[in-house]
């Protein structure tokens, strides 16, 4: 068994140190924490306990973390312990732009052993994360399986979040390389309700027009047309949490992408929107997003079943945190159904995350929205 997990929780770091001490055996090799950005304790306690580990560590701060069929959004740490060491690249300053996180992964290439499956953990608010997916695959290669997800919090202002052993950082990405082969299922199960419109200004995360009228004019119009609401009146995130759009793509389920603000009349995106993309409207029910995350855990058994003989151990589960605040109490069905499609021995942990990461079958690596992956090794 290569892998154990421990839920800690406490209102005071101090509570959760000593736990997270305890973790720490002849056997450990390696830390795998998954914290809640929702927390009561002071980051300096932390970041003391993380440098003086006497353990390598991997990790975030993330809106919300998974273990079993429960979710925890405050005040908890999923512990995954390793009893093999795994090798680690922390890629720092991702908004400096690509050939920065080049010249970082191409170091790390030197050493790398090729085909090798990767979690990796983002600041889900940087600038350039597609630059870092887009640069991650080209370094690591077509034969890369890739699961991961977007550190941060709630409130969406960037701050540390990506940890190791020494320390917190922020606009920073860590890839951890897995000990065993990985598959991975992706699905989101939301469904087109208006569009297509084109993208006729965008500028990275930033929509400024669609069909050369304001983008928010647009979104808003659209939203009023379908549901009877009109976004003025309420917080824009509750609303736009249920209306996310998507970007057009042959053959394959629409790629999300999630507003998270209103900027005068450009809409603000967790995910860049290029410009002349076809956009749609999207939505969705509790139902439907629910069987896609079925079907995300069934295909990554699936295609384990297909490709190795390895008997499987963990599930690792990134689930998009804006599914949760669209289901709220019913978010606990979509867990029991990646459960369900996963053999019952298997230790199942993951994030609540600002963002995902994945790629199924070896192919691209996308930073996706509003969208369930699963990895199973």
């Amino acid at each position: 068994m290569h892998f154990t997990y421990t839920v800690i929780q406490g209102e005071d770091f101090s509570q959760c140190s000593a736990q997270l001490s305890a973790c720490v055996t002849a056997q450990t090799q390696t830390l795998i924490l998954l914290a809640t950005s929702n927390n009561s304790w002071d980051i300096n306690d932390l970041s003391s306990w993380l440098q003086g580990c006497n353990v390598a560590v991997a990790g975030g701060f993330f809106p919300g973390v998974i273990a079993g069929e429960q979710s925890y959004q405050r005040n908890t740490i999923v512990v995954l312990c390793s009893t093999t060491p795994l090798r680690k690249c922390m890629v720092k300053g991702l908004s400096k732009g690509e050939s920065f996180i080049d010249t970082q992964l191409s170091q790390y290439l030197d050493a790398k052993s090729p085909g090798k499956p990767y979690l990796v953990f983002i600041d889900g608010l940087s600038q350039n994360i597609e630059r870092f997916t887009d640069v991650f695959y080209r370094t690591m290669g077509d034969s890369t399986a890739t699961i991961g997800g977007g550190a941060g919090s709630l409130d969406f202002i960037q701050k540390p979040c990506i940890f190791t052993e020494n320390g917190i950082a922020e606009d920073a990405a860590l890839i951890i390389e897995l000990p065993l082969p990985l598959s991975v299922g992706i699905q989101h199960g939301w469904e087109i309700c208006a569009g297509p419109h084109l993208v006729t200004e965008s500028q990275g995360v930033a929509v400024t027009q669609l069909n050369y009228t304001d983008a928010l004019q647009i979104y808003q119009d659209e939203i009023m047309t379908h549901s009877g609401l009109k976004l003025s009146e309420h917080d824009f995130f509750d609303i736009a949490k249920q209306f996310p759009l998507g970007i057009e793509k042959l053959d394959s389920e629409p790629l999300v992408r999630d507003p998270i603000q209103a900027q005068n009349n450009t809409l603000i995106c967790v995910g860049e929107v290029p410009q002349n993309a076809m956009i749609y409207l999207l939505k969705g029910d509790t139902e439907k997003l629910t069987q896609a995350a079925y079907k995300a855990a069934q295909h990554a058994v699936s295609a384990h079943n297909l490709s190795s003989k390895t008997p499987l151990e963990v599930c690792f589960t990134v689930d998009c945190i804006s599914r949760v605040l669209f289901m709220d109490q019913e978010f606990t069905r979509e867990l029991g159904s990646i459960n369900s499609a996963l053999p019952g021995h298997l230790t199942h942990v993951g994030i609540l995350s600002l963002g995902e990461i994945g790629n199924i079958d070896a192919g691209p690596i996308e930073w996706l929205n509003k969208t369930t992956v699963v990895g199973v090794l």
